[in-house]
């Protein structure tokens, strides 16, 4: 079945949220809210701890877990107008770049990748001119 099929069959538009294990919800929403300035956004009362955030027209969902996965490559990228301010932030917080700051060599992208407080991977990149 060609990949069209599927997509036209289960009619699938986009990706509405993506969900991010954490492990100190303060210390994440610090993160999110004021290092990366995303907006909080209504979350229903479920029975686990957790905060959700706009992001353009996806949503970022956190969820308090302990969860312990080992290293991955798996990672959210959100994208900045602003990533010589990005780079600049980095200096008065206190958030571990664990790759970049870099150019990729195929498309001038600018990048940079951060490790939040529970440790996800987070990637912020800005388009090459």
């Amino acid at each position: 079945m060609a990949a069209t099929d599927s997509r036209d069959r289960l009619g699938i538009t986009g990706v509405h949220h993506i969900t991010l294990v954490v492990g100190d919800l303060d210390q994440a929403r610090d993160f999110y809210e004021q290092f990366l300035g995303l907006e909080p956004v209504a979350r229903p009362d479920y029975d686990f701890a957790g905060a959700w955030y706009r992001c353009g027209d996806l949503e970022v969902h956190l969820l308090v877990a302990e969860e312990h996965p080992g290293p991955s490559r798996r990672h959210i990228a959100f994208e900045s107008n602003e990533f010589d301010k990005v780079i600049r932030s980095l200096d008065n917080a206190k958030v571990r770049v664990v790759g970049g700051p870099g150019v990729r060599p195929h498309d001038g992208t600018r990048y940079v990748f951060l490790q939040d407080p529970g440790g996800n991977l987070v990637e912020i990149s800005s388009p090459g001119s």
